[in-house]
């Protein structure tokens, strides 16, 4: 039976004023892989693939306006790249062809809302993805590396409440049935929530809808640094427990009301903070030079 016709975006914001090589390599070994092997998406029935960029505008206003223009054009599928991350092939380990990409994998997972495994950047290398605190709605932990050894069931798939959205793909009939804006960042003072990312709104939305987030723990999207930032580096981390975790998460959100009136800019804040952080917790600051100017280590 031949599947119906179905047309995937692949939406990268960017907000930066650089793309590193790393990235750059990665986007045109995807598009070149898919120009050579067209069979390998239309397997799952998808017919047209387009590659959109987006800039100039805060990121949630960015994912946001990639999501209007899918629905308005028909689009069944959305899938979110981040320009410092990288997205893994699939590898026949007997003759090392490239048999594919993550996005194959991903949509052969059939979940509506599923994303890789991402670890961030900074110390203690935690995951991108978490869970809500039970005594506190709204607030949650991110899962470390140990806890994802344990949950994820015989197939390396795991049920989350919140993941970063880099990697993740999103089946559009799914945005549909939430209200925009699907993704707030500056805007959070006007719930009385603490948060300073675009993603975990994103994500408590997604869940009050009632459907449910996996991710892909066989597939690890590597975080862009001075090097990309994988699970070797959480296992070497010096946090090894979800406490360390949460009493750093803690610690954050008791800061940000000192520091900030709710009714502020909270994308300003979560931008000084960041700077400040490693000192807090790491007593590190890492820099490194790109085109001759010394750029902060997010």
């Amino acid at each position: 039976m031949a599947h119906k016709a179905k047309k995937l975006m692949v939406a990268i914001p960017h907000t930066g004023d650089y793309i590193t090589r790393a990235f750059t390599q990665n986007l045109v070994q995807f598009q070149d892989f898919h120009l050579r092997h067209p069979e390998v998406l239309s397997r799952f029935g998808i017919t047209q693939m387009d590659i959109r960029w987006g800039a100039l505008q805060p990121l949630d206003g960015l994912r946001d306006s990639f999501i209007q223009d899918a629905i308005i054009m028909g689009f069944e599928w959305i899938w979110w790249l981040d320009t410092d991350q990288v997205y893994p092939f699939l590898f026949d380990e007997k003759n090392g062809l490239v048999m594919g990409t993550c996005l194959e994998q991903l949509l052969g997972r059939g979940k509506n809302i599923i994303a890789p495994l991402t670890f961030k950047k900074g110390m203690p290398h935690e995951t991108t993805a978490g869970i809500l605190l039970e005594h506190k709605h709204q607030y949650h932990r991110n899962l470390c590396a140990q806890e994802i050894d344990e949950a994820r069931d015989k197939d390396g798939l795991l049920e989350v409440d919140i993941t970063g959205v880099g990697g993740l793909l999103t089946n559009v009939n799914t945005l549909r049935q939430l209200p925009p804006p699907w993704f707030e960042y500056g805007r959070q003072y006007t719930t009385g929530k603490l948060g300073i990312s675009e993603d975990v709104p994103f994500c408590h939305k997604v869940r009050h809808l009632g459907e449910k987030i996996w991710l892909d723990t066989t597939i690890v999207s590597g975080h862009i640094r001075t090097e990309v930032v994988e699970e070797g580096h959480y296992r070497r981390g010096r946090a090894t427990s979800p406490l360390e975790i949460d009493i750093k998460q803690k610690s954050f959100a008791l800061i940000m009301p000192f520091l900030f009136d709710r009714k502020e800019d909270w994308q300003a804040g979560a931008a000084l903070l960041s700077g400040i952080m490693p000192f807090l917790f790491d007593n590190v600051n890492e820099t490194y030079p790109i085109t001759g100017k010394e750029v902060a280590n997010g």
